[in-house]
Parts: C-alpha cells; sequence; structure tokens
C-alpha cells in the first residue's frame, strides 16, 4: 500500500521535485538540516496549543495555572530555535486562545481526539491525516473539526474553502468514526507584524504613561498614543506596586485579562474564525481519483522524469524554497545529505514509523498495523 498526506500532495502541486526531494529520495527524503525559525515557531504554537487542550479545565481552575503549556513549549529543541520576542509572542498566543477562545469551545462542545492519527484506505493508496482537534458539538450532537493556524498577513476567510487540508481530514474523520461530520472551521491566532526589525502585537508589547505617586496611576493601552512609551508585557505591573506580578507569565496573564475586561475588541480581532467550511463531496471524489492516479504513477518512477522542475517556484512570493540548493548546486545535487544543508526525513505518521521499523522502503509496501 502507497503512503500519502497532504504535505506530499501540496509539495507535489507547488513542484514535483520538491515532492521528489521531501519523500522521494531514497525512499525517505530529505529536509533541511536547519529547522527554518517559521516552521519551529509553527511547532512551538501548536504543541502548546496540544497541552492546553487536553483539559477541559479553563487555565484559572487548573491546580498549576498556565504552566503545564508553557513548560511544555519551553522545553521543546525548537524553542531555543526562535528569538526572545517570538517565544514571548508563542507563549502570548497560547494563553490568549486559552483565555478567549478554549472556555467557549468547552462550554459548546465535547472533545473526541487530539491530534489522533487517521487513516483511509483509496484503491491501494493510504491517506494519512492528523487533525488538531474533533469535537462533538453538546446540543445536536454534530461533530466538527477545528484547524489552528497562526498567520502573519491580513487575514481572508475565502481560501479557506477549497483548502485540501479540511477537506482531506474531514473526509478521514468520516471513514474512521463512521459518521458525517458536520463540517470545519479554522481558527484564526494573529502573529502580528514586524516593522524595521520590530514586533507589534498587543499581546507581546504595549504602551503605558507612568503615574505620579498620590496623584494618579500608571496607564497602560495596547495602541500607540501620545504620552506613552512601550514596553515588553513581561513588564506588566498590573495597577499597583502591590499586586505587581512576579513573573513575566504572570504579567502576561493579568494583561489579557486586563485586556479581556477593557480591550474586548482587541483580544477578539487576535482570534479571528472563519464561517463554518462544508466538505464538497463531488470535489473530493474527483479528487481521489486524480490523486490516487498520481501517487501511482510516482510510485513507479525510476528516475526524476516524473518530477519536472517548477522554477517560478524557486523563489516565490512566499519565499525561497527549501530543495533550492539540491536542485541548483551540482555537488548539493548529486549528494544533497552529505552536503550537510540536508538530513534524511524522519517520518511522523504512524504508518510510516511502522514501516520504518521494519527497515523497508515506502514503495510498494504493504502497511503493517495492529
Amino acid at each position: 500500500m502507497l503512503l500519502v498526506d497532504r504535505t506530499r500532495i501540496e509539495a507535489d502541486w507547488t513542484c514535483p521535485r520538491k515532492r521528489y526531494w521531501l519523500t522521494e529520495y531514497r525512499h525517505r527524503g530529505i529536509v533541511p538540516a536547519a529547522t527554518p525559525k517559521p516552521l519551529a515557531f509553527g511547532i512551538v504554537v501548536h504543541e502548546g496549543l496540544e497541552k492546553l487542550t487536553s483539559s477541559h479545565l479553563p487555565l484559572d481552575e487548573r491546580e498549576s495555572g498556565p504552566r503545564p503549556p508553557l513548560d511544555h513549549m519551553a522545553s521543546l529543541p525548537e524553542w531555543k530555535m526562535i528569538e526572545q520576542d517570538q517565544q514571548w509572542l508563542a507563549q502570548a498566543l497560547v494563553l490568549g486562545f486559552g483565555e478567549e477562545v478554549w472556555p467557549k469551545w468547552v462550554e459548546q462542545y465535547e472533545k473526541v481526539a487530539i491530534e489522533q492519527e487517521l487513516e483511509f484506505e483509496h484503491d491501494g493508496v493510504l491517506y494519512m491525516v492528523r487533525p488538531d482537534i474533533l469535537l462533538r458539538d453538546k446540543t445536536t450532537g454534530e461533530l466538527w473539526y477545528p484547524d489552528f493556524k497562526t498567520y502573519g498577513a491580513g487575514w481572508s476567510n475565502r481560501k479557506w474553502s477549497y483548502a485540501l487540508q479540511q477537506h482531506l481530514t474531514i473526509l478521514a474523520c468520516e471513514k474512521a468514526t463512521g459518521e458525517q461530520v458536520a463540517g470545519s472551521w479554522i481558527q484564526g491566532l494573529s502573529k502580528g507584524s514586524r516593522r524595521e526589525g520590530k514586533l507589534y502585537h498587543p499581546l507581546v508589547y504595549g504602551y503605558r504613561k507612568h503615574g505620579s505617586p498620590g496623584l494618579y496611576t500608571t496607564a497602560y493601552a495596547p495602541k500607540r498614543k501620545p504620552g506613552f512609551e512601550r514596553f515588553p508585557i513581561t513588564q506588566y505591573g498590573g495597577d499597583s506596586a502591590l499586586n505587581a506580578p512576579r513573573t513575566g507569565t504572570e504579567a502576561l496573564h493579568r494583561w489579557i485579562k486586563m485586556l479581556r475586561k477593557k480591550h474586548p475588541e482587541v483580544m477578539s480581532n487576535l482570534f479571528p474564525r472563519t464561517p463554518p467550511i462544508f466538505m464538497k463531496r463531488e470535489m473530493m471524489t474527483e479528487f481521489l481519483e486524480q490523486r490516487t492516479k498520481r501517487e501511482k504513477e510516482i510510485a513507479n518512477a525510476a528516475d526524476m522524469s516524473p518530477f519536472p522542475q517548477n522554477f517560478s517556484a524557486c523563489e516565490s512570493m512566499y519565499g525561497t524554497c527549501p530543495y533550492l540548493e539540491a536542485c541548483w548546486v551540482s555537488n548539493v545535487h548529486r549528494a544533497p545529505e552529505s552536503s550537510g544543508l540536508y538530513v534524511m526525513r524522519t517520518p511522523h505518521h504512524e504508518a510510516e514509523r511502522t514501516v520504518l521499523k521494519l527497515n523497508l522502503g515506502y514503495h510498494g509496501l504493504k502497511v503493517v498495523r495492529e
């Protein structure tokens, strides 16, 4: 049975040669030796969200408060790959979600699964997915699949209506549960903006005007105001020195509570949510026929010929392709894993790991599962 997932498919759509390097080279694939910082940031945030959503209890009702998700994030190898303000931002997004969004989900939904491996087979091809979370509406009993997305540019609802990840995951959830999934939605987490090297995000940097003892207290604002100075939220002191937080995490927690009370629009704008996304069944039927055919073509490839290069993807508006050197630098092209720029890819799906444990290649092999 052949193995495929969304990452492989979208890499093939972007550039077939990228797909070759990612998963087909030596039947395993290669990845950059140095994890790109945006990827490292995404991993840290998603790991924090997974840890946070593992409990139904709001942060304030947990025995250890917000610490477990943050401690888990700081223990990840990717944590040291990102700059300090990105670390602050990652913590802020997880705690902000935990205060602004998660309690509402807990009130309306029951958890069915978190980061659960799901698979379904179509004509000899095994499609592998791992949804962030699967929920059941307490009132209607309907299943829903929310998906987390950090974003930096302007938020757009339209593009998600045709996103492969939502449709493929809904299909896998239906086949795994044996019941129809009502739909999906995208839960956004804003990464703010960066101008002239400075990060601008109301959960990382705020503005304050120092008070005068006996006259007036220090004033705070999430946006720039005349007479106010910019400061890191980790230094937020609350209403007075008597109740000033002892740590940066406490300061952030208190800042989020202040924003929710005095500036609720700021918090809601940081965590937008798309309208419901419903699976287009006719489209997915056609997609599976097309994709399965392509995966069999890839499996039967004897050389690089089924993986032509798409030169427009080398330097696109989304950045430089991670396999630029593998394609264009001759000595790297001949032995990418010996160049120091790439390492062999570590499988992340259970079916792949099963195959790897058996020391078998991926092409034309049956997946062994309990």
